[in-house]
């Protein structure tokens, strides 16, 4: 699909590849992610 949509709109397909990636991480950063902020320690931090 990301091929389709850059041939389309003369752009590349990473462009769309990269678009979605960012959405889907906003959108599981607002589901789960304060949620995994307290349960998930930095590694540096156990040190």
């Amino acid at each position: 699909m990301a091929i389709r949509l850059g041939r389309y709109f003369d752009t590349s397909a990473q462009f769309w590849m990269n678009l979605q990636s960012e959405y889907s991480l906003a959108t599981a950063y607002a589901a789960n992610g304060e949620q995994i902020e307290h349960e998930i320690e930095p590694l540096l931090a156990h040190g």
